[in-house]
């Protein structure tokens, strides 16, 4: 993996807000339980304006929740395509510049195997990683 990292470079940007807006939208996930403790709070304590209260607030928050888990996945979607194109471009050059012996030692079904199907594990990797 090392490797990899070494020849394809990452957008830091890109990933930088994608973090942050995954740790937005699980905190928004997390603090959704506690609400529904005092929104039964406010039941108990026939509370109305509180329940409507924390019932607007929820509804905020699991929209926030949607909005951030979409923009960190299309980035995250964005940024391993970048990555794959980069990847399978290094790996056909690499390719081009094998003498003919070793293309016959590799063959050419295996290298163009190893530049789809094994490309396309390492993206799917890094996606569910993001």
């Amino acid at each position: 993996m090392k490797t990899i990292l070494s020849r394809v470079k990452l957008n830091k940007k890109q990933m930088v807000v994608m973090i942050v807006f995954a740790v937005i939208a699980s905190l928004a996930q997390m603090v959704a339980p506690m609400l529904v403790s005092k929104m039964l709070d406010g039941v108990s304590g026939n509370n109305k304006t509180t329940i409507i209260i924390l019932a607007v607030v929820m509804i905020v928050l699991s929209v926030l929740a949607c909005v951030t888990n979409i923009v960190s996945t299309n980035i995250a979607a964005k940024l391993t395509t970048r990555f794959s194109a980069d990847l399978r471009r290094e790996v056909f050059y690499k390719v081009q510049s094998f003498s003919a012996v070793e293309l016959d030692k590799f063959g050419a079904a295996s290298l163009i195997t190893r530049n789809t199907t094994d490309v396309t594990m390492i993206q799917s990797f890094m996606i569910l990683l993001f």
